[in-house]
């Protein structure tokens, strides 16, 4: 869908952080609330109707009292159908007080993931990993080789590993040969493969891994993915810290513990 080419007159409800309870909205992205948009920190998070403004969406958001603030469709819900916008504040107490509202929402520009990244910042995303016994099919293959011709990597700048993810062309945030960062596993990656069962949000990172001992390569990946969202660089500069040992070593059928 395309991004409205008129102002939209919109009614405004209002849902709050404390609610949230530090759960990412649906883009995977956290944006400011209202509060801290109106003081300049940030682009003001709002949950959209997609059928309306796609999700990612930039906009300047004329308020009730005529301020104006710069938004950024970063969520959705159930009961946000149609010309309807929940905005991102605080408290539970504030969004209760501030009820419902008109607003205006204008100047729409087609946003990305990256806009919401300055100055280095890293952002938040699922992390997975994925080897031979659970690729699709079982193999090493990748669907766009950039580097690899097959799945692999140590983690360097030079030779990042390899990962897949819902790419560009499929509704995702970036394309093949976008090159990441992630302090969690101290490893450059590189997009070089498809992950079909993937939300827009979620990075799957390739384990060294063949034909053999497929539970304990499984069982490896078990072990380093995280329970939570981790931060992820998008084409970051050379120079972070890497740890060269592969997560499991083939030759072993050993699994390097994650540190801490």
């Amino acid at each position: 869908m395309s991004i409205p080419n008129a102002p939209l007159n919109l009614k405004a409800t209002f849902y709050s952080r404390e609610e949230t309870q530090g759960h990412l909205p649906a883009s995977g992205i956290s944006g400011a609330t209202l509060l801290e948009a109106l003081s300049g920190s940030g682009l003001l998070q709002c949950a959209i109707d997609p059928d309306i403004i796609p999700m990612l969406t930039e906009f300047t958001l004329t308020l009730w009292d005529g301020t104006s603030v710069r938004a950024k469709a970063l969520d959705i819900g159930t009961a946000i159908k149609g010309e309807i916008i929940d905005i991102f504040v605080d408290t539970i107490s504030e969004a209760i007080n501030l009820g419902v509202k008109q607003v205006t929402a204008f100047d729409f520009v087609e946003g990305s993931v990256e806009s919401l990244q300055t100055q280095g910042e890293p952002i938040l995303l699922t992390l997975t990993l994925y080897g031979y016994p659970d690729n699709d099919p079982p193999s090493t293959t990748i669907a766009y080789p950039q580097i690899h011709q097959i799945a692999g990597g140590t983690g360097t700048y030079e030779d990042p590993v390899t990962v897949a993810i819902m790419t560009e062309k499929n509704g995702g945030n970036w394309s093949p040969g976008t090159k990441m960062y992630v302090p969690y596993l101290k490893k450059y990656l590189i997009v070089e493969d498809e992950c079909a069962t993937c939300v827009a949000n979620q990075i799957d990172v390739w384990v060294d891994s063949n034909d053999t001992h497929p539970n304990e390569v499984l069982q490896c990946e078990k072990a380093w993915t995280p329970k939570q969202p981790v931060e992820v660089e998008i084409d970051p500069p050379v120079g972070r810290e890497v740890i060269t040992a592969p997560f499991f070593d083939v030759s072993t059928s050993q699994c390097r513990q994650p540190s801490g």
